[in-house]
C-alpha cells in the first residue's frame, strides 16, 4: 500500500527526530524527505500511556513499550501492551521491506498462544481498538505517491510547510490523500489529515508536546482523532531511550511469543 509521511510507524518514526540542516527552497518531496530522515533513528525504546476515548467521554488507558532497531538496513518494530491485564502480552512485529512493498506484519495474542501474519485485507483495520490501523504501523514509501506544497501555515506558534501526499494506485492506497504540516524550523511534523475513499476527512492527527531527548526530538504528546466516529487516541511518551543497546532476537516472532 502507499504510505505518507504522516503513516506510522508513529509511536516510533514520527514521534522522534533528528536535528535538521539547514534548508534552502524545497519541493515537497525533498520536505517529506528531510522529515523522513530526521526520523531515523539506530534504535529506541519508548514507554507510552496510552488513553482511548469515545464519543461519550468514557476513557481506557493502556501501557505499551515501543521499541525499534534498523537490523541490515530495514526497520524493525515492536509494539507490546503491558497493561491492563485482558491485553498484556498483545504485540505487533514490524518489518520494513527493503523494496517498498507491504512490510511483514505479525500479530502476537497471549490467549492463542502463537503468532501469525497480518494479511493485506486486515491492514486497514483498527488495530486494538486504538484510532492507528495496522497500516498506520508501516513504513513510507514516498515513491508510491505524489506530493504538492500547499503553502504555509501557523500551527501553534510554529510555522509549517503544509504538504499534500496523494497514492499515484489509489485501488492499493488506505488513504486518499494524506496532508502533513512540518515545521520549517525543525522538519519534524505537529499535524496530520487522513482522507478515506470518498476523500471525506477520516482522522485527525496533532502533536501536542515536543521535547528534545538525547538530541532527538521526540513527540511526548499526541493525539489521533478520528472525526467520524468522535472516538480519538491520546499517546504520552513517559520513558524514551536512544542509547540502550537491543539484542537483534528481540525483533522475531519467536520473541513475540515468548512474551
Amino acid at each position: 500500500m502507499a504510505r505518507t509521511l504522516l503513516s506510522l510507524p508513529l509511536v516510533l518514526s514520527l514521534l522522534v527526530a533528528a536535528a535538521p540542516r539547514a534548508a534552502a527552497s524545497l519541493t515537497a518531496t525533498e520536505i517529506l524527505q528531510r522529515a523522513r530522515d530526521n526520523a531515523k533513528v539506530e534504535q529506541a525504546e519508548l514507554t507510552l500511556r496510552m488513553l482511548l476515548v469515545n464519543k461519550r467521554g468514557e476513557q481506557r488507558q493502556r501501557s505499551v513499550e515501543a521499541l525499534k532497531k534498523q537490523i541490515d538496513g530495514r526497520d524493525h518494530y515492536v509494539i507490546r501492551f503491558l497493561f491492563p491485564n485482558d491485553i498484556k502480552g498483545t504485540s505487533l512485529l514490524t518489518v520494513q521491506n527493503p523494496k517498498g512493498g507491504e512490510d511483514d506484519q505479525f500479530i502476537y495474542l497471549p490467549a492463542l498462544h502463537r503468532s501469525r501474519r497480518i494479511s493485506s485485507a486486515e491492514k486497514s483495520n483498527s488495530f486494538l481498538g486504538t484510532d492507528f490501523s495496522y497500516d498506520d504501523f508501516q513504513s513510507r514509501d514516498m515513491g508510491a505517491g505524489t506530493h504538492t506544497i500547499l503553502g504555509e501555515e501557523q500551527v501553534g506558534e510554529s510555522v509549517c510547510y503544509k504538504v499534500e501526499s496523494r497514492p499515484k494506485d489509489p485501488s492499493q492506497a488506505a488513504y486518499a490523500r494524506v496532508v502533513s504540516w512540518i515545521r520549517k524550523d525543525i522538519f519534524v511534523p505537529v499535524k496530520g489529515e487522513y482522507y478515506d475513499a470518498h476523500d471525506h476527512l477520516l482522522k485527525e492527527l496533532n502533536v501536542v508536546r515536543l521535547e528534545k531527548i538525547d538530541g532527538h526530538w521526540t513527540a511526548t504528546r499526541a493525539v489521533m482523532t478520528n472525526v467520524q466516529t468522535h472516538h480519538k487516541t491520546l499517546l504520552e511518551v513517559t520513558e524514551a531511550h536512544y542509547d540502550k543497546p537491543l539484542a537483534d532476537d528481540l525483533f522475531t516472532r519467536a520473541a513475540l511469543e515468548r512474551g
